[in-house]
């Protein structure tokens, strides 16, 4: 169930504008074993048991993504229709939220400093403000 859950919320974060199918794998700290499926699947030196638990892993993941993707674009259409710049922000949000995640996992779970990452979003949004002022 755990497998199927994670492919629909990459199956979700593929509809969603500028959120990755493949940021979402690593937040959910799925990247490993799917490489390892994928790459169980085409091994010649590998047990049959070995190769279809690799293919109903995928199964059940891509199933899951499938599932993602069909029922969130109505989701999100009725969304963009009805409340686009709330929708939008949404987004924004967990865009910004997901970095320390992100860069968590680069760093091996070494600590992150959120005073400095504050410091690096509101001189974004700054950036983004002043631009914002020209055009």
């Amino acid at each position: 169930m755990k497998n199927f859950i994670s492919g629909v919320l990459v199956g979700v974060a593929n509809i969603i504008p500028g959120v990755s199918g493949g940021t979402i794998i690593v937040i959910l700290g799925m990247f490993d074993k799917l490489m390892q499926s994928i790459s169980d699947v085409f091994k010649l030196n590998i047990s049959k048991k070995k190769r279809i638990e690799a293919i109903k892993f995928l199964f059940t993941f891509i199933i899951g993504c499938g599932c993602g993707l069909v029922v969130f674009a109505k989701v999100l259409e009725f969304l963009f229709a009805h409340f686009e710049m709330q929708t939008l922000y949404w987004f924004i949000g967990l865009i910004l939220l997901s970095l320390p995640m992100l860069k968590k996992e680069e760093l091996k779970n070494e600590s992150i400093n959120f005073y400095e990452f504050n410091n690096w979003i509101n001189n974004l949004i700054k950036e983004i403000d002043e631009k914002d002022k020209f055009t």
